[in-house]
């Protein structure tokens, strides 16, 4: 901490007045908080007001009330002295934080999972808790906007700048209508609410009464699915909204802009083949690889997967056995392994997929900043000439100034694009991994950069975090 110095009072008039011991100020590191250290006493009080406000004008802190309340402060010490260590005299007003924008929904369209009896307790696994469809005209969402914050002022009345708050806007997409002036989300159709990278949209819903097989062929559709039996092996399932399947999903290739609901289970094989924007739940996943924008929710196992998230990977009542679980948004589950000691790799906290999309917007980048050096080449000797250019060389330079700041421009989206990217994942990040009931040996946990192996078996509930820099098993109360 910076430290001044304050000098003694000298004695004035009376010899026997008590004499005034020299003080020191010390600004804390943020400049918020001046203390003091020295001595107070109601006989030396007037002579150290003085002194203290007269040092504080010499090193800048005198301004906006600041002496009246350093005197008023100094008056309130002498009860507590004489001998006053790291005491308060000023304190700065921190800045208030903005409120940042939020969408409120009309209703509980995203709550996961399933119906729960309230009495028995038995999960209806043919009825999802989150009500799916809306109406034409019908009031979906709300936006919040963000609310500024108020900057503060440290002790010497420096202004100290509040943050911004983070840039947050839902997109309408197909079938929304936004209403600027109340703020609101309107759907223009009746159909399947989605809602998938701040994109809000109301799709089109194509039921399949049966299976996905020989008898429909593949399906490829731009709204969303409601499968009423199984997608068999060996096909693919595209739609740009949620896809609903009532059975199983069995060694089939599965993508959608949406989330992918299966009531039954998912299996893989050799063409499975599970890609999804949005969150996936299932009563178990086996054998299958899968990649989520979202959360993966299942009810019973995750066994012998790969699975990777952007969101969180959940199986409270369950268990994960084998296979690698990497999920950016944490882990929850209920057993880790079984007897028979089966390897099982858990990470979390970690995006699977912003390396390489930050590998392709940098890419861009490059491209794009070889093609502002070039025009700049070309740009060079007419800025020489400037002055005495014929019509066409003029020309030529004010299209070459466009061509630079179109490129300028694209530069500068491609560096906001990856701020959000990264923003976008740093919001996601939970390095949190929690274990219900039991973990048994040769499970890998790791939290990046650092990992623990399990050797024997471990009881729980646990929660595994990263505490004062090691990576550490703690007891959870987490239900």
């Amino acid at each position: 901490m910076p430290m001044q110095e304050g000098d003694a009072a000298k004695t004035e008039g009376n010899a026997a007045a008590p004499e005034l011991k020299p003080f020191q100020f010390l600004v804390s590191d943020d400049r918020m908080t001046l203390f003091i250290d020295g001595e107070v006493s109601a006989e030396t009080l007037d002579r150290l007001i003085s002194d203290v406000c007269t040092e504080l004008v010499k090193i800048g802190i005198g301004g906006g009330g600041a002496l009246s309340e350093a005197a008023r402060r100094l008056r309130e010490a002498v009860p507590l002295g004489p001998v006053l260590s790291h005491y308060t005299l000023l304190e700065g007003r921190r800045p208030i934080p903005p409120k940042e924008a939020e969408i409120v929904w009309s209703d509980e369209y995203f709550k996961t999972g399933f119906v729960v009896d309230p009495v028995t307790g038995a999960v209806d696994y043919r009825k999802r808790a989150g009500r799916q469809s809306v109406a034409e005209g019908e009031h979906l969402a709300t936006m919040i906007p963000a609310q500024p914050g108020e900057d503060g002022c440290d002790v010497y009345g420096k202004t100290v700048p509040a943050l911004k708050p983070r840039q947050f806007r839902v997109r309408a997409g197909a079938n929304v209508r936004f209403d600027e002036e109340e703020g609101k989300y309107y759907a223009t159709r009746d159909g399947r609410i989605r809602y998938v990278g701040n994109v809000l949209s109301v799709d089109d819903v194509y039921t399949i009464t049966g299976s996905v097989d020989l008898k429909t062929g593949n399906i490829k559709h731009p709204g969303a699915l409601v499968i009423s039996k199984n997608i068999e092996p060996e096909f693919t399932v595209e739609a740009l909204g949620d896809i609903e399947v009532n059975g199983y999903v069995q060694n089939a290739a599965v993508t959608t802009k949406g989330s992918l609901i299966v009531h039954g289970g998912i299996t893989g094989g050799p063409k499975s083949r599970i890609k999804v924007d949005g969150n996936i739940q299932a009563k178990f996943l086996q054998s299958v690889e899968i990649e989520a924008g979202g959360d993966v929710i299942v009810e019973h196992e995750i066994d012998q997967c790969v699975i990777k998230s952007r969101g969180a990977v959940k199986v409270p009542h369950g268990r994960i056995v084998g296979g690698v679980i990497i999920a950016l948004g944490g882990v929850e589950i209920g057993q880790v392994g079984s007897e028979a000691y089966i390897r099982t790799e858990i990470t979390a906290g970690e995006d699977y997929s912003l390396k390489a999309i930050v590998s392709v917007k940098e890419s861009e980048l490059e491209s794009q900043r070889k093609s502002l050096a070039k025009i700049a080449e070309r740009l060079a000797p007419l800025k020489e000439r400037s002055k005495s250019l014929p019509p066409k060389l003029r020309e030529m330079a004010t299209i070459l100034l466009n061509e630079a700041t179109k490129v300028n421009d694209s530069i500068r989206q491609i560096d906001e694009e990856l701020e959000r990217v990264r923003e976008d994942s740093r919001s996601r990040m939970l390095k949190e991994i929690v274990i219900h009931k039991e973990i048994f040996p040769d499970a890998l946990f790791t939290l990046p950069p650092l990992n623990m192996p399990i050797k024997t078996r471990v009881t729980g509930p646990i929660k595994i975090v990263i505490r004062e820099g090691d990576i550490v098993m703690i007891a959870s109360h987490a239900k």
